[in-house]
This record gives C-alpha cells, sequence and structure tokens, in this order.
C-alpha cells in the first residue's frame, strides 16, 4: 500500500550541514528521510495534489510580502531530553513565518497542533540515547556560530519512507530586507 505523500515548508539552512550533517545522520530521524539541515516553518501542510495554482499564488504574495533577513544559529537548545537543537536568532522572524501561513490555512496547525507554540530549531537529534544526544549537542556546539541569510521557504514532499522526501520548489522572501 502506497502512503499518502505529506508536504512541508522549511527554510534550508546550507550552511549548517558541514556541522551537523554526521551527528543527523545517526541521530535525527529526518535526515533519514531525505531532509537537509533546515528549520520546520509548517509541517504537515495540505497534500501536494491539493496545492493548486490559486494555492502556490497564495503562497508566493504571502513569502514575498515578508523581508528576507540574516540568521544566527549559536545556541543549543533540548527539548526534554529527547531532541537536541540548535536555536535559530531571530527565532520570532520564523514563528512570524508559520503564524502568517497558519493565519492563512488555519486548518493546517504546525504539528497538528501538538505544540503551542512550536518553537523554530534546526534538530541536530531526535532518535538515539541520552548519551549519543549530548555527545552531539558538544560536537555541534565546538562550531557554532553558524550565520545564514534567509531569502526563501522551500516546499518539500515525501512520505516516512527512507530518503522520499523531496524539493518541490523555492518561494522567495522579499528582497527588501535588513540585516
Amino acid at each position: 500500500m502506497t502512503q499518502q505523500a505529506m508536504t512541508a515548508l522549511v527554510v534550508l539552512v546550507p550552511a549548517a550541514d558541514p556541522v551537523v550533517e554526521r551527528p543527523r545522520l545517526a541521530l535525527d530521524a529526518g535526515r533519514s528521510l531525505g531532509v537537509p539541515a533546515h528549520v520546520t516553518v509548517l509541517f504537515p501542510f495540505m497534500p501536494l495534489d491539493q496545492i493548486s495554482h490559486s494555492v502556490d499564488a497564495d503562497l508566493t504574495a504571502l513569502f514575498a510580502a515578508v523581508p528576507a533577513f540574516d540568521a544566527s544559529f549559536d545556541a543549543i537548545g533540548w527539548f526534554g531530553s529527547a531532541v537536541v537543537y540548535v536555536r535559530p536568532e531571530p527565532a520570532a522572524r520564523f514563528s512570524d513565518l508559520t503564524a502568517r501561513i497558519v493565519g492563512r490555512w488555519p486548518d493546517w496547525p504546525p504539528y497538528e497542533g501538538r505544540f503551542d507554540p512550536p518553537v523554530p530549531h534546526l534538530t541536530i537529534g531526535d532518535n538515539g540515547d541520552a548519551v549519543a544526544l549530548a555527545a552531539a549537542a558538544r560536537e555541534v556546539e565546538a562550531a557554532l556560530p553558524i550565520s545564514c541569510r534567509v531569502s526563501s521557504v522551500a516546499l518539500f514532499r515525501g512520505t516516512d519512507d527512507a530518503d522520499s522526501w523531496q524539493h518541490v520548489r523555492d518561494f522567495a522572501l522579499g528582497s527588501s530586507g535588513v540585516a
């Protein structure tokens, strides 16, 4: 039986890949699905076959109205003792992207409403024992900070199968942003 593909809107952070790739390969379920280093803006989003030309146009306009911005990843965070991540700053800019999408499509709450409010983060590991997660946290922390320009939001699609997630397209943020 074929699984229905899901979609996600994410900010890709290629500058983080060299720092987090090794621990993510071992400890992050999202990495095993094929998703590169990222901050989730909204997951799950509507199935790809429901993203009509109208929805695509609305997403394009929504993101174009948000100025591009600079972000820094300079501290480790934890959700309990099971998930270790890198905190983005300014976190509020990522939260604003999520709020704008949910304001337009309230039937698609972040993480199906399980976390309120969702905390912007770049996962290092969510699939390992405490010792391995702590070692990964120390490894990544030693390489911080990571800086990047956030100029787009990517649409990905995939299933729970290994390496099934694929980059569908990018939505550009506005170009008038300041650092």
